[in-house]
């Protein structure tokens, strides 16, 4: 305890590093994995256990990749933020550690082609996964008691929710993953993952870059809470009518689909894309992430796809995948890398978009949208879009490490410990 009241609110400062490598190894595991899983022609992908992979894929994505990805943001910014560090440097190897080894034994049990093993595999790993996300909960109290900016930060409510939501998600995911064998479990912790949990946290990135970091007053501080609430109220919603569905006490595709479409267009419109495109385009464009912005513009077609079910032979859910495959990533990777220029004290007139990344994944938004549209199969000897959509991806992860890599190791610019416009925080304390 001694050691923690004497470490400055600035100790931290570059800890994203850690993480961001860590996620960069995992997600090129990841996609590996997958690789070999439809190579291998995997057991897991027959029908009879198709759910629960896809159950344990989507924990591994959202408790493991992106809450990594998002909670080395936090570690990073949010002690100079609120002027106050709530951890100890063993505290972030315990999380890292947790993290990590999670995602791996969850790919250990993806790559066995033994249900039993991968069974066993998963739970451990998501076990590690509820402990990287439940050691949370004290840190996330303590800023939030002890913040110095209690009323004039920028991002309001949202400021502090993912860290204070996190600690509950982790636990309620990991008996959900118990109780697998209930009717609705993985179909209701699925969309509560993917629509609440990942939804909380790419609002936070995108009003969190343009609110606070470009200062571009999208939405008001006030006005946060009701895009939160608003936000919690529909995914919610959408998850209940998903378990009422699946367990067949009322069904209805238009309410179905609708309370889906409802999140995204809510998402969209809340985040003033007016105002952002005012910035964006013309002669007064501004300088931003273009990773955010196109994040933030993918809610309006995603809520589009949503509604595609009540008019053509598609998917249900198949606005999930895609909402991780391009919001879900672009937001995390956008923001951290550029809080990572920032620490490079780079002039935001002078930062280069990372197009081919930019790109590959929103190309492999629109194959994973023509699979599903076109009902194909993703094996590899049948079906060659599903080897063109990981390939996508693949490139898309390998150029952003590279670039963050080269501009760590090999730029000359140097690499500053306080990133720049944070430290107007410690300035004004």
């Amino acid at each position: 305890m001694g050691d923690r009241t004497r470490l400055s609110p600035n100790w931290a400062a570059g800890s994203y590093v850690d993480l961001m490598i860590s996620s960069g190894a995992a997600v090129i595991l990841l996609v590996i994995t997958i690789f070999a899983m439809f190579g291998q022609s995997s057991i897991l992908l027959l029908p009879e256990n198709l759910e629960v992979t896809k159950f344990a894929l989507c924990i591994l994505i959202c408790m493991g990749l992106l809450t990594g990805i998002y909670a080395g943001i936090g570690f990073d910014i949010l002690p100079l933020v609120h002027g106050f560090t709530p951890f100890e440097k063993t505290f972030l190897r315990h999380f890292l550690f947790a993290n990590f080894t999670g995602q791996i034994f969850m790919m250990i049990g993806l790559m066995t082609n033994n249900v039993q093993h991968f069974i066993g595999f998963s739970t451990a790993g998501i076990a590690f996964l509820a402990f990287a996300c439940f050691i949370l909960i004290t840190p996330a109290r303590q800023i939030l008691s002890k913040s110095k900016r209690k009323n004039g930060d920028e991002l309001g409510l949202m400021s502090l929710t993912p860290g204070l939501i996190m600690p509950a998600v982790g636990l309620f995911v990991l008996v959900m993953w118990i109780l697998r064998d209930w009717t609705g479990v993985i179909e209701f912790v699925n969309s509560f993952l993917v629509i609440f949990y990942l939804g909380v946290l790419n609002l936070t990135g995108i009003i969190g870059h343009f609110n606070r970091r470009l200062n571009w007053g999208i939405v008001t501080p006030d006005f946060t809470k009701v895009v939160f609430l608003g936000h919690i109220a529909l995914s919610l919603i959408h998850s209940i009518v998903v378990l009422l569905d699946t367990k067949g006490i009322y069904e209805n595709q238009t309410i179905f689909q609708a309370s889906l479409a409802a999140c995204f267009f809510w998402l969209f419109l809340t985040t003033k894309p007016h105002k952002l495109i005012l910035n964006i385009f013309g002669e007064n464009a501004a300088p931003h992430s273009r990773m955010l912005g196109t994040a933030q513009m993918l809610y309006l077609p995603l809520g589009i796809v949503a509604l595609l079910p009540l008019t053509m032979e598609l998917d249900p859910l198949a606005a999930y995948p895609l909402y991780i495959t391009t919001v879900g990533f672009l937001s995390a990777l956008g923001f951290a890398h550029y809080l990572h220029q920032d620490h490079m004290h780079i002039s935001i007139y002078k930062r280069k978009t990372m197009w081919p990344t930019l790109i590959l994944f929103d190309i492999a938004g629109i194959l994973m949208l023509y699979i599903f549209v076109q009902g194909t199969q993703w094996t590899v000897g049948e079906e060659l879009v599903g080897v063109w959509w990981g390939i996508a991806m693949l490139g898309a992860f390998s150029w952003y490490i590279l670039v963050m890599g080269k501009e760590l190791l090999l730029s000359l610019q140097p690499w500053h410990k306080m990133p720049m416009f944070y430290d107007r925080y410690s300035k004004s304390d």
